[in-house]
């Protein structure tokens, strides 16, 4: 469809222009005649004019349009330039667009045999309104006008004529013009193209038609699109094609991960005879008991209606015993039946107890057995043992009638045994000492998910006992291999009367020392004796254990040294730390009779000692290091330790040239006695106990006198 209006009329068709040259000063002498309302007068005019000057000109108040839209054009004229000529009985026609982009549409008349006589000055001739439908491709439409009439430009006669052809386009905006947005709902250009968002788009620009130049993906949900979420990312709600995501409840079965049923509260119709519903939306939805894969909170699922087998209809097994039992036991690993010590490796039988030396090893083997019908689940059986440090060691899955036996700590991690080299190849007697508890702290029967330990017939504990031999209680570490001896005096004497005190464990006689007894205080241990040791009175009653000749003691002798220079400050002369506390008395740091510390305390005392009753408390982490500088006496009273110290938390190292330990108060023999000390003592010097008890081990040289029943306790465990 073509339609042009004229908005406004023509102007200045019969409007003559005045010249100042032609104008008539009260007379009229020439004659101006009409001719088919054309003015008649012969050749030039104005004089001296050139030729044709009219201008006629085409205006639009749109650059583009849309087909169906409206442009509206202007035609003007003007014949006013210098040397311009008269144009009379001209005729302007405009011609809109067609419907085929040629300026062939709806014609009107702007000028109908007007004049244009020079000057005309500039002038809107007419108004059109183009309203045009435009075909399918059409990109640029084409305005005309055109028309002519008579030039006076020639002196002679009025032949020449003018004439006008003028055109003005105007852009059509289409789906297909490659520019993206300039028609209504346009999202991509051209059709068959493929819009760069979203990233990673693949859908193409739709082609020409219903809601062409638009795409799936420009966030804009178009006729035949259901959603569009202008992303290019499926399960999020829309797919890529627009279409929703799968969803549980939508009617389609196996649309989503995991599904079996669909929608939920139906009830599935296989296996046959099933009926099991679908579960609602949660956890495991659209999912049933019966779609052979097991879900949560199903035991097992076979996918049958068979209740007799071995899976129930309901998802459940069977009821199955489950049970299980744990044995630990203990083997020497102390180079015994030609074997290495501390190598890791069973010297013996695995059995339920074992004695070795203090200084030798022991290996450990648990084993768990399945003592159900149920596998033991396969998160794995889990195995704690506090004394070697195990925690939640895992041995695996174990299926019925099975048996896993591991050992530590080989294989079982077990951080508290330090034996062995490289340290934690085996276990030191004295790092596990005593009954120790192995304990299943995780087993679980796979069928029926319960804990194994909670079901009859189950045994989730054992216990393995190791005794050291010639393990002193109040052994201090840091004695080394001197342990092996609860009294070491090499290079002096010791000497011992009265009532039975006891010396508890062996009493050890090296380098030319010399050991003699009398009255009735005795060792229950051995008496050792280097090559060079003597020892007078050493009679079965007074040495239980016996006397051992040409003991060789180079090792515990060294061991003594070592300590006594790993203990005493640089300062001081030796290699150990220096004191973290320097003070005068022990009683100036007590607090109501009690010295209380944490960690290692390296207490130096600089002047002379006279103690009569104290404690020494603090924490399982509490330390104490006596540096003795000058003579210290213990006397009527105890200077004991406080739980959890013990007197192997205490070592008494004495240093200087006037070394001596000394004590009195009474009470020898078998209660011995009012005088007490904790903790072991290192002393090149003078000891003189009259009488008093040590509750450790002593080492050294000097003159030792233990008389009126004074006592030493370090018993060996049997």
């Amino acid at each position: 469809m073509v339609r042009g209006e004229p908005i406004c009329g023509r102007y200045g068709i019969t409007k003559l222009s005045q010249r100042s040259t032609r104008v008539l000063a009260g007379l009229l002498v020439g004659l101006v005649a009409l001719v088919g309302g054309q003015m008649a007068w012969a050749h030039q005019s104005p004089a001296n004019c050139t030729g044709n000057q009219l201008s006629v000109g085409l205006l639009k108040d749109k650059t583009s349009i849309l087909s169906g839209e409206t442009v509206t054009f202007t035609v003007t004229a003007r014949n006013d330039s210098a040397a311009a000529c008269d144009v009379t009985g001209a005729t302007l026609t405009f011609h809109c667009p067609a419907a085929d982009g040629t300026p062939t549409g709806a014609a009107t008349v702007c000028a109908a045999n007007a004049d244009f006589l020079a000057p005309f000055p500039p002038t809107n001739l007419c108004v059109v309104a183009c309203t045009v439908t435009f075909n399918p491709g059409v990109i640029s439409a084409q305005a005309l006008v055109d028309g002519g009439g008579t030039l006076h430009d020639n002196p002679d006669n009025d032949l020449d004529t003018a004439t006008f052809h003028r055109t003005l386009s105007v852009i059509v905006r289409i789906c297909g013009d490659s520019v993206v947005g300039n028609t209504p709902g346009e999202t991509c250009d051209p059709p068959g193209s493929t819009p760069p968002t979203p990233s990673g788009n693949t859908n193409v620009c739709r082609p020409l038609g219903a809601f062409q130049c638009t795409y799936c993906g420009d966030h804009v949900v178009q006729d035949g699109e259901v959603c569009d979420d202008g992303n290019h990312t499926s399960g999020d709600g829309c797919e890529n094609d627009c279409t929703p995501s799968p969803i549980c409840g939508d009617g389609i079965v196996g649309n989503t991960p995991g599904e079996t049923c669909d929608p939920p509260g139906s009830t599935p119709p296989t296996p046959p005879g099933n009926t099991n519903v679908c579960r609602p939306l949660g956890a495991f939805q659209c999912t049933y008991c019966g779609d052979h894969i097991v879900q949560d909170g199903e035991v097992c699922d076979d996918g049958n209606t068979n209740n007799a087998d071995t899976c129930r209809n309901d998802c459940t097994p069977p009821s199955l015993p489950c049970s299980v039992i744990l044995a630990k036991t203990v083997a020497s690993d102390d180079g015994s039946g030609g074997g290495t010590a501390c190598d890791g490796v069973a010297d013996g039988p695995f059995v339920e107890s074992v004695t070795v030396d203090q200084t030798s090893c022991v290996v450990y083997q648990i084993c768990v057995t399945n003592t159900g019908q149920q596998v033991l689940d396969t998160n794995g059986v889990k195995v704690s043992d506090p004394v070697l440090g195990t925690v939640s060691f895992d041995f695996g899955t174990i299926t019925p009638g099975a048996t896993v036996c591991k050992q530590a700590p080989s294989v079982i991690t077990a951080p508290n045994c330090t034996g062995g080299s490289p340290a934690g190849t085996s276990c030191f007697c004295q790092d596990v000492e005593g009954v120790n508890t192995a304990t299943i702290t995780s087993a679980i029967c796979e069928n029926t998910n319960q804990d194994a330990c909670a079901q009859p017939g189950s045994d989730c504990e054992d216990t393995a006992n190791v005794a050291c031999l010639g393990f002193c209680p109040t052994f201090n570490p840091a004695f080394g291999p001197t342990g092996d001896c609860s009294i070491l005096n090499f290079g002096g004497s010791f000497t011992s009367t009265g009532p039975a005190g006891q010396y508890q464990g062996d009493l050890c006689i090296a380098d030319s020392a010399h050991a003699s007894f009398s009255g009735s205080n005795f060792v229950t241990g051995k008496v050792r004796l280097a090559p060079d040791a003597t020892c007078s009175g050493c009679t079965p009653q007074r040495v239980l254990g016996g006397v051992e000749l040409n003991a060789d003691l180079t090792t515990e002798v060294q061991a003594c040294q070592d300590a006594r220079e790993n203990n005493t400050p640089v300062s001081l002369g030796g290699n150990g730390p220096e004191c973290t506390e320097t003070v005068t008395t022990l009683q100036s740091i007590a607090v109501n009779g009690t010295i209380t510390r944490s960690g290692t305390n390296i207490i130096c005392l600089t002047q002379n000692q006279t103690v009569k009753g104290l404690k020494l408390a603090g924490d399982a982490s509490t330390k104490y290091v006596f540096i003795v500088e000058k003579a210290f006496k213990f006397q009527d009273g105890k200077l004991q330790t406080v739980a959890p110290v013990g007197p192997d938390d205490v070592l008494w190292v004495f240093v200087g040239a006037t070394q001596s330990l000394t004590s009195s108060g009474g009470g020898g023999g078998v209660s011995c006695c009012k005088a007490v000390l904790d903790g072991s003592v290192i002393i090149d010097g003078k000891i003189a106990l009259a009488p008093g008890l040590i509750n450790g081990q002593v080492c050294g040289t000097g003159d030792w006198a233990f008389v009126s029943g004074s006592g030493l306790h370090c018993p060996p465990e049997q």
